[in-house]
C-alpha cells in the first residue's frame, strides 16, 4: 500500500512496483509512504 500523506490518496497492489508507478503517476513529485499489508490486511501502527 502507498499513501500520498498530503491527501491521503492510497495505492494498493499485490506488487510494490505496481502500486508506486500507480502513486507516481498520480503524483510525480508528491512525497509517498510504503507500508506492506500482510495476509489479515493489517500492515501494524501507525
Amino acid at each position: 500500500m502507498v499513501i500520498e500523506p498530503n491527501s491521503g490518496d492510497y495505492f494498493i497492489d499485490p506488487r510494490e512496483e505496481i502500486a508506486v508507478q500507480k502513486a507516481r503517476e498520480k503524483y510525480p513529485h508528491g512525497m509517498i509512504g510504503l507500508h506492506r499489508i500482510n495476509e489479515t490486511g493489517a500492515c501494524g501502527s501507525l
